[in-house]
């Protein structure tokens, strides 16, 4: 016969059994950490990678820029990396000061440090928890301005179009927004395991730099000022709103952002055969010839 002690030992390794087992099955009684409410945004800034420059993330709402919501420093290579907790669906992405090598001539490049005056970039669908790449280069920034440009400004409608003009314009309609640049002082191997894609594009912001220094800019970033406001208007033909672009004394023409772009690409190549990589011949003759954005 089992005496009473048996008994209630039994039991009490019962329980103990059991709230082991409950505990294995995660019933610890603390809640799971509430979900992110911040969306994630990374990328780089390039014309040349831009070290030490500022990345200010901005709120758009009814299609204009509505206070910044949180910066970020770019390293040596042009990356950064920030989250923003009012999300807002469309953030712009604006890039002051930070310095980079021109390509050209191997000097150093100073972005604007004023808000407007650097490089921008312009990214839909953030919303908490999102996870988001936006590369921020001359050409995003042409997007800006251009959906700015329009009637309604940044909206999702005008950034789909200025996206759509501007890609296709330049790349055939392939989106590089996510795309980065390779950098073009990277060693031959590194080089070499580049997709065509960020070839191309290091290569067309390589030109843009050479075109700067052919047309006697020592300053890049005056060019990238005057193909900005070149296409603002929907049409890359030298003019802003049928007035000559000006800048330091220095007028673009009608062929700056088709022949004459693609011929300072192919010097650039030229000069440079150390590079060993080219950019697509499709990109060169996309840009001969052609001054209308608008497919």
């Amino acid at each position: 016969m089992k005496s009473v002690f048996t008994h209630t030992w039994t039991t009490s390794l019962l329980i103990i059994l059991f709230s082991v087992f409950l505990t294995a099955c995660g019933d610890s009684g603390t809640p799971p950490p509430p979900p992110s409410t911040s969306a994630s945004i990374n990328g780089h800034a390039v014309k040349g990678p831009v070290g030490s420059g500022t990345v200010t993330a901005y709120a758009v709402r009814n299609g204009v820029l509505d206070g910044s919501l949180q910066s970020a420093v770019t390293a040596e290579d042009g990356s950064y990396a920030l989250s923003v907790d009012d999300a807002t669906s469309i953030v712009v992405l604006e890039l002051t000061g930070g310095t980079y090598t021109n390509e050209a001539t191997g000097d150093t490049g100073n972005i604007p440090p004023v808000v407007g005056g650097g490089l921008s970039a312009v990214i839909t669908g953030v919303e908490s928890g999102a996870v988001l790449n936006a590369e921020i280069t001359p050409i995003t920034t042409m997007v800006v301005k251009r959906a700015q440009a329009m009637a309604g400004g940044l909206t999702l409608d005008n950034i789909r179009i200025a996206n759509d003009e501007i890609w296709q314009y330049f790349f055939d309609g392939d989106n590089l927004t996510s795309t980065p640049p390779v950098d073009l002082r990277d060693t031959a191997a590194d080089l070499q395991n580049a997709n065509q894609p960020e070839i191309d594009y290091a290569f067309l912001l390589a030109g843009l730099t050479q075109l700067a220094s052919n047309m006697g800019w020592a300053d890049a970033m005056n060019l990238v000022n005057a193909f900005v406001l070149d296409g603002a208007d929907g049409i890359f033909d030298g003019l802003q709103n049928g007035s000559a672009i000006v800048i330091d004394g220095i007028q673009l023409t009608s062929s700056s952002a088709n022949e004459d772009l693609a011929a300072a690409i192919t010097e650039f190549g030229d000069i440079n055969v150390t590079i060993n990589i080219n950019i697509d011949i499709t990109i060169i003759n996309l840009l001969n010839g052609h001054a209308d954005v608008t497919p």
